[in-house]
């Protein structure tokens, strides 16, 4: 429960900080574990949260150890499509370099947006909080990034359209 709610002062940062839309031609950063991650149990029909501020959640805190799935490139393919159907000029993905895994994550995201023809960076650094909490036009459900970045989208209840019969518990606001 405690990751679905939040007081109404932290409700209000978070709240401040959201884009209610994705502006044509821009550039977005993607807290690319919490993306992947996302869409990989929503593709998998396992539980996500959605919270008291829109923001969806998933339960499996990577805690450093993340593997690729079968649902991994499909994941990335939905971001990536959604994006482009925005018309983002470009993505830029944080990806956390010391959580396991990372460099493969990395190289699949590389392929699947080189077959999408999508323009993407990719950082890879000691701890993608830290850079996105100063960055704009953040993808991101993490409550600390999105309380502090200069801006963000949330880019995730658009993609869970794309997914049959996702499994979302939901708290709200009271």
């Amino acid at each position: 429960m405690a990751r679905m709610t939040a007081c109404p002062y932290r409700l209000s940062l978070r709240r401040a900080h959201q884009l209610d839309h994705l502006e044509a031609g821009c550039t977005v950063n993607i807290d690319a574990f919490n993306a992947v991650v996302i869409m990989e149990t929503a593709l998998s029909h396992s539980v996500l949260l959605k919270c008291m501020d829109g923001c969806i959640r998933d339960l499996s805190g990577l805690a450093g150890t993340y593997a690729i799935i079968e649902k991994t490139d499909q994941a990335i393919d939905l971001i990536l499509k959604k994006l482009k159907e925005y018309e983002v000029y470009k993505a830029v993905f944080w990806i956390d370099a010391p959580v396991s895994n990372s460099g493969r994550l990395k190289t699949h995201i590389a392929e699947r947006a080189e077959q999408l023809d999508f323009p993407i960076d990719l950082k890879m650094v000691r701890n993608a909080d830290t850079e996105l909490k100063k960055l704009d036009h953040v993808i991101s459900g993490d409550s600390e990034i999105i309380e502090q970045c200069v801006s963000w989208y949330n880019l995730y209840p658009d993609l869970l359209k794309e997914v049959d019969d996702p499994w979302i518990v939901e708290e709200k606001p009271r």
